[in-house]
């Protein structure tokens, strides 16, 4: 199988500075991917640390109030 791409000269040199690039690139995204999924699992053990559930799962009160200025924090941290 043969496959032409056309590009022009600035596509190309973007092209060829990836392929020199990629391994650090790689590194950037996982360390950004795992920087974003620790500050998830923080926000979303915060919020459960905080609440008080019923037997059935329904929320019923702040059982922890120091984990809910925490959640918000995060939250606020992360979303605003």
């Amino acid at each position: 199988m043969e496959i032409t791409v056309k590009m022009s000269p600035e596509e190309y040199d973007s092209f060829r500075a990836y392929q020199k690039d990629k391994e650090s690139l790689e590194r950037e995204v996982k360390r950004d991917h795992n920087k974003l999924r620790q500050t998830h699992e923080e926000l979303c053990s915060a919020v459960l640390d905080a609440l008080e559930q019923d037997d059935d799962g329904k929320i019923i009160g702040i059982k922890d109030d120091d984990k809910i200025e925490i959640a918000f924090d995060l939250a606020n941290d992360w979303f605003c």
